[in-house]
């Protein structure tokens, strides 16, 4: 039988609370500046307030807002700053009984390792951890409780095997998808949002682009001058990126090749422009023709989508969003249905 609950009724809940990048529907980390933001989102809220109302239905203190730490980021990045800094400074740091409470093991971690070395402080401080839908309290180095780490170790195991499975179910479907011509990775950068194209200020000054010795403006002084003349771009790097993949797509390509290929580029970039790159549609037509705007020399991804092919992306963006995409829109229909 694990720690009964009644033996918290004096200690001091602290929240952890985690959104997944996967749940927010992002493929990156949030900058510093979007953190002070991750109280406002509904599926975090909805967190918290199940963590409250757990601690209401026991008996146990109310959940105060400065003993809230909340965080977007994968279960399995073991380098989460808000994790860590409640592990490594808030825990040790406690002057009075406290317990750690969140909604499921899988907030807490997905990586079966990381999950329980970084509870070893927590078990050291005496400061219980509690899993609030598993009604599951884990036991510390004062109050050692033999089923209560037995239940952690099966949940943190089960947490860290189901992201296994989707990573290899994932893998999987990404290979099939290439084989059948659908390019998965991250596509190349279009800046719809530029004032200028960036691609069309470098080919028009293809010259310029190399380093003094060769006869170029450098590349700092290149990439400056890109972002002054598009106000777009953001690093003076991203441009000898865009000339490197430009210098070879022209190299590998008969003339007629690479004007086809720049064609159907601007074409998918003014389309992110004019309607967003938020667009459902935007976004079927963006994954669906990727592999010939980033890959055109592959042959897998060699032919130019037609125009009948764009419109069905468009009209049908459900069947051709990545599997990340997908995910966010059917969320989103479900709230806009009327029940």
């Amino acid at each position: 039988m694990t720690i009964p609950i009644k033996e918290l009724k004096k200690a001091e809940p602290i929240a952890y609370i985690r959104l997944s990048l996967d749940e927010l529907g992002i493929a990156k980390k949030w900058s510093k500046e979007k953190r002070s933001e991750v109280y406002k989102i509904p599926k975090i809220k909805l967190q918290i307030q199940r963590v409250k109302d757990y601690l209401k239905l026991n008996g146990l203190k109310p959940l105060k807002d400065e003993n809230i730490y909340a965080e977007v980021a994968s279960g399995g990045d073991y380098t989460r700053p808000v994790w860590l800094r409640l592990i490594e400074n808030v825990i040790p740091s406690l002057k009075k009984p406290s317990f750690v409470i969140f909604t499921d093991m899988a907030r807490w971690s997905r990586d079966m390792r990381y999950g329980m070395s970084h509870s070893i402080p927590l078990y050291i401080s005496d400061t219980p951890m509690v899993a609030a839908d598993d009604n599951l309290v884990i036991g510390t180095s004062k109050r050692p409780d033999a089923d209560g780490d037995l239940l952690f170790g099966i949940r943190t195991v089960l947490s860290n095997q189901a992201r296994e499975t989707i990573r290899k179910n994932t893998k999987s479907a990404m290979t099939s998808m290439a084989l059948a011509g659908t390019y998965t990775s991250g596509g190349l950068d279009l800046y719809p949002l530029s004032k200028t194209d960036p691609y069309d200020w470098i080919l028009d000054n293809m010259a310029d682009g190399a380093t003094k010795g060769d006869g170029g403006l450098g590349w700092t002084v290149y990439g400056q001058k890109l972002i002054d003349n598009t106000r777009g771009v953001q690093s003076p790097a991203s441009a000898r990126g865009i000339h490197n993949r430009l210098s070879e797509l022209k190299s590998e390509m008969t003339l007629e090749e690479f004007d086809r290929w720049n064609a159907f580029r601007k074409r998918i970039r003014n389309m992110e422009k004019k309607l967003g790159d938020d667009d459902w549609g935007v976004k079927a037509v963006r994954y669906r023709s990727n592999g010939f705007i980033s890959a055109p020399l592959d042959e897998r991804y060699a032919r130019e989508p037609t125009d009948a092919e764009i419109q069905e992306w468009f009209e049908n963006p459900q069947e051709n969003l990545s599997f990340k995409d997908l995910r966010v829109y059917t969320s989103e229909v479900k709230k806009k249905k009327v029940y």
